[in-house]
């Protein structure tokens, strides 16, 4: 079973952003998952800002776009940000 972590994305040249849950056996993992998630949306990951949170933050951070949207998963987060800001 996986670990649970929390990576910062930032808007393209923008200070804006958000925190992205997903779940990895490791660090690095996660930024490989984060990163191919970004690929092609004007989100980079923020250095640094990798984080291991427990299950309850984890389900907290999906939980939040999901109870707007009714979805559960790192989309739901994007596509949460994109209604939000028109992106």
């Amino acid at each position: 079973m996986g670990k649970y972590f929390k990576i910062k994305l930032e808007l393209d040249n923008s200070s804006a952003g958000l925190w992205a849950p997903i779940m990895a056996n490791s660090a690095g993992e996660a930024v490989v998952k984060a990163d191919e998630r970004c690929f092609g949306t004007p989100f980079t990951i923020c250095g640094m800002s990798v984080t291991e949170i427990d299950i309850i933050e984890y389900r907290s951070l999906l939980t939040e776009p999901a109870k707007k949207y009714n979805l559960f998963s790192l989309d739901a987060a994007f596509m949460n940000y994109k209604l939000d800001t028109g992106y």
